[in-house]
């Protein structure tokens, strides 16, 4: 059964939540057979798999064909799509960068630092439908 932000949720601190990151089809299908329940699909995509020399590098559109790749691999598996550098500077920035990894297939998405100003309108939009995805 694939899990749901809100059972990732509830899971949180009570137990350990088994994730590991695919980039591609091929290997987000293994990690579906073997019974992972969350893969993660990480801007780091950059540097494993296009060579760049940093994160930074990496697009939202990079990221939006990666998580549709795993996405197609990993039916039944709760996907999380990183956001990339830059993707996350507003919030009204953030919400089209979540919505392009939702579109793409992200059951949740995730960015770094502590923007809390960001989190909050991203669970607002979250509340009254305007993007119908929780985050991790």
């Amino acid at each position: 059964m694939k899990l749901t932000a809100q059972s990732l949720r509830k899971m949180k601190g009570i137990e350990q939540i088994p994730m590991l990151t695919a980039y591609t089809s091929p290997i987000a299908q293994s990690l579906e057979r073997a019974g992972v329940p969350v893969i993660l699909v990480g801007d780091t995509v950059g540097m494993v798999e296009m060579g760049f020399d940093r994160t930074r590098h990496t697009t939202l559109e990079h990221m939006k064909y990666h998580v549709g790749a795993v996405r197609r691999g990993a039916p039944g598996t709760h996907v999380i799509g990183d956001l990339p550098f830059n993707s996350y500077l507003t919030p009204s920035v953030a919400l089209e960068s979540a919505r392009v990894r939702v579109d793409a297939g992200a059951d949740s998405v995730k960015h770094e630092g502590a923007k809390l100003d960001v989190i909050a309108y991203l669970a607002r939009m979250v509340e009254h439908g305007h993007l119908d995805q929780a985050f991790a």
